[in-house]
């Protein structure tokens, strides 16, 4: 009997502090965008008998309920450290490496990697089918940082991604606590674009870094929800005459500083200091009298940082399949060059699958 109460007082309990947890979450709901997280959370479902009879309501409630419960981000941040005190290293995916670095661990899709491949290739075909020349840069993700990665982390490579691994083997090249590469990195890739795209890469003298924020929290940052973890700092790589850059967007004029958008440097977004963040479609010259080779860039966002350096060589026409964008063909009708370059997680997602070829 004495068992039985102290079950039903347990239960009391629980369901008392269930029933506050909802109350709390319709009364004082989480914001609709997670500053934290940099995303916006789930939307409160629409009621129908059909959805409640297939479940997809009930469980689309559970969904809305966990990301907009009260003191979320002090629960995630909880989480992190009982996790990381169980000896676990990775946390939501985010690996924990020395020095507070923080590594996206990749989920690989190898479907999506052959519809993207495939892709690929049929932009590739319509290049040669203008005589266009098309140069394909996978970039490695975190295995550029194998020196830094657990023993036996990074698969196994290529010869060819062995040798970009090694070049890219650099923590100055990566932002610690998000999945890109820092000013630093960019230019040492478009160092090693040069030959591929046939132009003569201007030396690190030709540039005066200066430093835009020293407090970034990156995108792994945000995913693993580790308290504590060190701000990176985002330089800009400037050189004279880069604010006659004009970036524009269907038919308007970006306000931007040269490239850049320090508007974003106030945000979680701080990456998107570089061109405003994603477009489906920009286009970047130096004024209506630009008569340089025009570049076709697919990309996603890991050519952001590259893209100011690539501007002194050449106008660019720059598409982010992701977001929806004119027709392949129709671009590279005008273009001189293609550059298709992404980061290998991209890959995994609806990247060139989503372009209309």
């Amino acid at each position: 009997m004495k068992a039985r109460k102290n079950d039903a007082f347990l239960l009391t309990i629980l369901s008392l502090l269930l029933l506050t947890g909802a109350g709390l979450t319709v009364l004082c709901p989480a914001p609709q965008f997670s500053e934290k997280e940099n995303r916006y959370l789930a939307d409160v479902p629409t009621f129908t008998g059909e959805a409640l009879l297939s479940g997809a309501y009930t469980k689309s409630l559970d969904g809305y309920f966990a990301e907009h419960i009260p003191t979320k981000d002090a629960m995630r941040e909880a989480r992190a450290v009982c996790e990381l005190a169980m000896g676990k290293a990775l946390v939501n995916d985010i690996l924990l490496c020395p020095n507070g670095r923080l590594v996206r661990c990749t989920r690989e899709n190898g479907p999506a990697q052959a519809k993207n491949l495939r892709a690929l290739d049929k932009v590739g075909a319509l290049c040669a089918a203008e005589g266009l020349a098309c140069t394909a840069c996978v970039l490695p993700d975190q295995e550029a940082l194998a020196s830094l990665l657990p023993n036996g982390y990074p698969p196994k490579a290529s010869a060819a991604e062995e040798a970009l691994l090694k070049r890219l083997d650099n923590p100055d090249y990566w932002y610690r606590t998000d999945h890109h590469m820092t000013t630093a990195g960019a230019y040492a890739l478009y160092a090693m674009l040069g030959e591929a795209l046939d132009y003569k890469p201007y030396g690190a003298e030709d540039f005066t870094p200066v430093t835009v924020s020293n407090h970034f929290w990156g995108t792994s940052d945000a995913a693993a929800g580790i308290p504590q973890i060190a701000p990176d700092e985002i330089t800009l790589y400037r050189y004279a005459g880069d604010e006659a850059a004009v970036v524009g967007r269907a038919g308007e004029i970006l306000p931007l500083v040269s490239f850049y958008d320090m508007k974003k440097l106030t945000t979680r977004d701080g990456y998107g200091v570089f061109l405003g963040g994603n477009h489906a479609l920009l286009e970047i010259s130096q004024g209506s009298e630009d008569t340089r080779p025009t570049l076709l860039v697919i990309k996603d966002s890991y050519a952001n940082a590259l893209l100011p350096f690539l501007a002194r060589h050449y106008r660019l026409l720059v598409i982010d399949p992701r977001y929806g964008a004119p027709a392949a063909s129709t671009l590279i009708a005008r273009a001189d060059r293609v550059l298709v370059l992404c980061g290998e997680s991209t890959l995994s997602g609806n990247f060139l699958s989503a372009i209309a070829i």
